[in-house]
Parts: structure tokens; sequence; C-alpha cells
């Protein structure tokens, strides 16, 4: 298991990095996770942007919401005995 820091999340939302994205692809069948506190963390570099730039932050707020419901629906759908410690998933396969 993979848990992401917050600064390997916000390269991801702001450029979709290809290296990070080939590292993931790399360890496919592995899960990557993410911490409440890098969610948090997160959700702070969101609203502090959206002070100064308020038009993105409907369009941003989206995005980091796509990009967690597929980490948060499977960790609060699995029972407590069932679920690992953290928020996390498999990483895909690279398609393409």
């Amino acid at each position: 298991m993979y848990l992401l820091d917050t600064t390997v999340w916000i390269d991801l939302l702001r450029t979709n990095s290809p290296a990070i994205r080939r590292k993931l692809t790399a360890h496919t069948g592995s899960r990557v996770g993410l911490s409440i506190i890098t969610l948090c963390e997160l959700q702070y570099v969101l609203e502090r942007r959206a002070v100064r730039h308020p038009h993105l932050r409907t369009r941003e707020q989206h995005m980091l919401s796509a990009i967690v419901a597929p980490i948060l629906a499977p960790a609060f759908a699995a029972t407590p005995q069932a679920s690992p410690p953290g928020i996390c998933l498999p990483i895909p396969a690279h398609s393409g």
C-alpha cells in the first residue's frame, strides 16, 4: 500500500503529473491511500485558493470530490473489521 502525502496529491491535481502517474502505474495491483489529514489539507488549500480566485472554487471542489470519491466510497462501505486502516483503493491498470 502506498500512502500518498499532500504534496503528491497537489502535484496530481495541479499538473496531472505524468511522472507520478507512471510510478503509480508501475505498481498496478497495489493500493494507494489518502489519510484524513491529507484530505483536510487538500480542502484547506482549496479554501485558501478560493479566497484569491473565487471563480475557481466550484471547479476545483468538483475535481477534488471526483478524485477522492473512488477512495472514500469503498472505505465507508466496508465493515470496520474488513476495512484496512486509512482510506485506500487499488491502483488500476493503465489503459492506453
